[in-house]
């Protein structure tokens, strides 16, 4: 169940596309600050699985961590140089 039900479908394509998109999300960290939001835009318009849980995440992930009034903005958390 939950996220990692994404990562196990049968479907190899499919299962490549989940994994680049829980891969991004974790990405995100790592890429300069000043694209966070437009290469996290990129990543849910190109590989969010079709799934309410899937929407709910990037939802989750967007107010938390990437809006401009997220809760952690990405200058607290992104550790790219």
């Amino acid at each position: 169940g939950g996220l990692t039900s994404y990562l196990k479908v049968g479907d190899s394509k499919c299962t490549e596309s989940s994994i680049n998109w829980f891969r991004g999300a974790i990405g995100l960290a790592l890429i300069p600050l000043h694209i966070v939001g437009e290469t996290w835009a990129n990543i849910m318009s190109e590989y969010t699985p079709d799934d309410q849980a899937a929407t709910t995440f990037n939802d989750y992930i967007t107010d938390t961590y990437v809006d401009d009034d997220a809760i952690f903005p990405s200058f607290i958390w992104n550790v790219h140089d």
